[in-house]
């Protein structure tokens, strides 16, 4: 929309909208300007914030529908791919969402969201070395990665590595994770591992 004021405008206020979790007023504004697409370019901005609006909104069906035409018209990338895995996980879509990952690492095999993602399937499968092996890969790719951190510091912690535990969990508050959260994620974990025992 470089040449286009108003609608560069519009997506603008879809965008500070979208940054306000204001997800259903952006996707009205992403829907005006979807009919006004004239490049691809264009057509990708549009669609991959409508996806993420669904995907915010917890509308992981909707989300998929988007990324899957997204696919169809030769628009999807690593990361699109790795969105629409997510939003298959999201729906316990498990082997959708694996398939969804290998074709996002194909894509770009640096692609750390999708290494986390990938590491967050294997560890609600319980498949905790596994689980720790793709979180370290997505570390190595972006060492500020907090999901990853986050995952490793309870992994770690639930299988009472203090040690290493203490050090992802110092990474993951350094990058942005809630401590309050974190704790209580960890003892959610925990309590649910004694539950199972």
């Amino acid at each position: 929309f470089a040449e286009q004021k108003l609608n560069r405008n519009k997506l603008l206020c879809a965008v500070r909208l979208f940054d306000e979790g204001n997800y259903r007023k952006a996707m009205k504004y992403l829907t005006q300007l979807r009919q006004t697409c004239k490049t691809a370019d264009d057509y990708y901005a549009i669609m991959l914030f409508v996806a993420l609006c669904f995907t915010r909104s917890e509308m992981y069906a909707e989300a998929t529908k988007i990324y899957q035409q997204m696919a169809n018209n030769e628009l999807a990338d690593s990361r699109i791919y790795s969105n629409m895995g997510f939003a298959y996980s999201q729906t316990g879509e498990t082997e959708k969402a694996m398939s969804c990952y290998k074709e996002a690492l194909y894509l770009d095999k640096n692609n750390a969201n999708t290494h986390v993602n990938i590491a967050h399937i294997y560890f609600s499968q319980h498949e905790l070395d596994e689980a720790i092996s793709w979180a370290e890969k997505a570390l190595q790719i972006d060492p500020k990665l907090r999901q990853a951190a986050t995952l490793l510091a309870i992994i770690y912690a639930i299988t009472e590595q203090k040690n290493s535990a203490e050090k992802y969990r110092h990474i993951a508050i350094a990058n942005g994770q809630d401590p309050d959260e974190l704790k209580n994620a960890i003892d959610r974990y925990k309590n649910e591992q004694e539950e199972e025992n």
